[in-house]
């Protein structure tokens, strides 16, 4: 059926039905003003971390019984709304009584409001955004509650509201599952990756070959031809000290940052770098090359650290930055690429995990990183190796990249769906609405 609207007078909201309300959030619900000075034994807590942003679920810890500081209480039913960078939609609803950190604001809805459906209201893209928009404070973006309460929003029936709660419900969970299924497929292609890496720089590409002992305890077996080297003995290992800062005078030149290598296998001109200068001496030393191999020195875990990426293409202006180490290869019996592949290995990632120091952050001496053991294939293998491995990293590549195009494109139409059913543009008493689902996914 066709549904008649009006303008609702609000910017953000756009049309909505013409039987519907609008009315300010103040009017609707309660805000919990119960705070005590420290969490009750035995309480739930619910911290900002543990709300995923956009979908409304909770990802839960166990109790936490060493929060230290205010808590706000909130109730089952209440809706728990993130005030602190509400650009993430750290929405939830309660659905039992606990204590949450006192940058999220419990609010009670009234009797006559479905809290599901003032839940995705909440959700709704345009809301968040406007909610962004009067947000106070540069470094940590906060909105108030008086803020928050001044906002208007739609008002149908009860019965409308519950309806579309429940369409909600069923829909976003629908999608939901679609994503978790997407997720977990790209988490196997992730670990197979991994697996054909450390399986052709470990044991090679023939499993018939005889094998014996590396003598190192993270290699293990190795083809019975094959060598084991020190990286020390491959590459000359630099630990760059270039920062961020921009001195005048000094050449201007384009960062290799940490998040450069953690996020990509392949350094290459064309990527988005930061620009900085340096002093000629370390333009000079650290300058990346064709070839290079650089890994992250530092990170805040010692399981996630000596991560690689391989320089592919250089431009002069290209300079390795602070907390990473250039591999630069010293020996024509090895190739440059074969070193990539062999730090990226899960038998390396052991290594470098093992060798890491520090306390609240951890990092790789350099002798740590010379003393690294790579196995060596004789040079034809080597290439044969890196060929195999191109190809196949590739291949897997395109199918993760092809499923996080489908998640994003499941991602918006969630967004657009929620948005569509709690402004009245979705009919959802028209099953032909209702049983739309996105194509070619």
């Amino acid at each position: 059926m066709n549904i008649q609207m009006k303008n609702s007078g609000i910017e953000w909201l756009g049309e909505i039905p013409a039987h519907w309300d609008v009315k300010r959030i103040k009017y609707l619900a309660e805000f919990g003003k119960e705070k005590l000075s420290q969490l009750p034994d035995g309480s739930r807590y619910i911290g900002l971390e543990n709300i995923e942003s956009w979908s409304g679920r909770l990802q839960l810890e166990p109790t936490r019984q060493e929060i230290d500081g205010s808590v706000n209480l909130f109730s089952t039913g209440d809706i728990l709304f993130g005030k602190l960078r509400p650009y993430l939609a750290k929405v939830t609803l309660a659905d039992f009584d606990g204590a949450c950190t006192t940058e999220i604001i419990p609010i009670r809805p009234q009797p006559e409001i479905v809290a599901g459906f003032m839940t995705y209201c909440m959700l709704n893209v345009s809301f968040i955004e406007y909610v962004s928009g009067m947000t106070y404070g540069a470094k940590m973006p906060r909105v108030g509650p008086d803020q928050l309460a001044d906002i208007r929003l739609p008002v149908p029936t009860v019965a409308e509201q519950r309806a579309i709660a429940d369409y909600l419900d069923t829909e976003t969970t629908r999608i939901d599952t679609l994503i978790e299924k997407k997720r977990r497929l790209i988490n196997l292609l992730t670990e197979r990756r991994q697996a054909i890496i450390t399986q052709a720089v470990t044991k090679g590409l023939d499993p018939t070959v005889p094998t014996k002992h590396s003598r190192v305890e993270w290699l293990g077996e190795i083809p019975a031809h094959w060598e084991v080297k020190r990286l020390k003995h491959l590459a000359t290992i630099r630990v760059s000290n270039v920062d961020k800062h921009v001195v005048d005078g000094q050449p201007v030149v384009r960062l290799v940052n940490y998040t450069d290598v953690y996020y990509n296998d392949l350094i290459t001109p064309d990527m988005q770098l930061m620009v900085s200068t340096t002093d000629r001496d370390k333009l000079s030393k650290f300058s990346v090359l064709v070839g290079d191999t650089i890994i992250t020195k530092d990170s805040e875990t010692p399981d996630d650290i000596g991560v690689p990426a391989y320089v592919e293409e250089a431009g002069s202006d290209m300079v390795c930055g602070y907390h990473l180490a250039i591999l630069r290869p010293v020996t024509k019996r090895t190739l440059p690429k074969f070193i990539f592949y062999a730090t990226k290995s899960s038998s390396s990632a052991a290594y470098w995990s093992s060798m890491a120091s520090g306390l609240t952050r951890y990092g790789l001496k350099i002798d740590s990183i010379g003393s690294c053991a790579v196995a060596i294939p004789p040079l034809p293998e080597q290439r044969a190796i890196v060929d195999h491995l191109d190809t196949e990293t590739q291949r897997i590549d395109t199918l993760v990249s092809k499923l996080e195009r489908q998640i994003s494109l499941l991602t918006e139409r969630r967004q657009a769906v929620i948005t569509a059913a709690v402004t009245g543009k979705l009919d959802i008493s028209d099953p032909s609405l209702i049983k739309a689902k996105p194509q070619n996914l």
